[in-house]
């Protein structure tokens, strides 16, 4: 995510240029104060909310008990496989527990993905391994259960530079056309929900790691600004821009 260095560059170019000799100091200050407001602007509390909301309230909770009557209801089993996608490593550290490698939203999508495994006794847990030049396949995912007591633990498998799209791809080695359970965060759940669509996988989605809220009170420390709120903006913005990437290039 690069709109937190693009903003802070926009700024120091802006400062420079106004102090550079020769060069219309209105331009330089110009900059400067668009970038400034634009950050300001995007650690609001309310103005984060706003560009999360949409993505995150597109799908609710899985509900295990209703899939399972349904699934009882029609006279198939509940989904084998619950898919959790990976969000990258916090630590590279083998001498850290694997669980103690994961960044927040890692986190979040193995806890969502151990909570539906130990709710469906016969499913299986699937993370994806990238294995890029010299490394090792590896998933801090897929270790981080089984150091929770996940036995079932499977893993796919690529060479691809690491993304929704590859991860997505090697998945359907495993789970082919069945129905699955997708385990992600959910303002990173409409467009994973896409690429499946392109794909050909059958995905029943089950978002976590909710950061927006549903009914934000206005009240005067909402204005005062914050690095949570401006992180959650820049996911949001990052997300929006995959999606249109997509849209635009056919890379759904």
């Amino acid at each position: 995510m690069l709109l937190l260095p693009a903003l802070f560059w926009a700024i120091a170019l802006g400062l420079a240029l106004s102090c550079a000799p020769g060069f219309t100091g209105h331009v330089g200050e110009a900059i400067a104060i668009v970038g400034f407001l634009i950050a300001f602007a995007l650690s609001l509390r309310p103005v984060a909310n706003v560009f999360l909301l949409p993505l995150e309230r597109r799908y609710p909770p899985l509900d295990i008990e209703a899939l399972e009557k349904k699934s009882a209801a029609v006279r198939l089993p509940c989904a084998a496989f619950v898919a959790v996608l990976g969000a990258g490593d916090r630590h590279r550290r083998p001498d850290l527990p694997a669980i103690a490698q994961l960044q927040l939203t890692g986190l979040a999508r193995l806890a969502e993905g151990v909570r539906i495994v130990r709710s469906l006794p016969d499913a299986s847990l699937v993370a994806c391994s990238f294995s890029v030049g010299s490394q090792v396949p590896r998933s801090a995912i897929a270790d981080a259960a089984r150091e929770l007591g996940v036995e079932r633990v499977m893993l796919t498998y690529s060479t691809e530079r690491p993304s929704t799209r590859t991860e997505l791809k090697a998945l359907k080695a495993i789970v082919s056309t069945e129905p699955f359970i997708l385990v992600t965060s959910a303002a990173h759940m409409p467009r994973s929900m896409e690429l499946c669509e392109s794909i050909g996988l059958q995905p029943l989605p089950a978002p976590t790691d909710f950061l927006a809220r549903s009914r934000l009170k206005i009240r005067p420390r909402a204005f005062l600004p914050s690095t949570q709120s401006i992180v959650q903006s820049e996911r949001a913005i990052y997300e929006y821009a995959a999606r249109l990437r997509g849209h635009l290039f056919d890379e759904r």
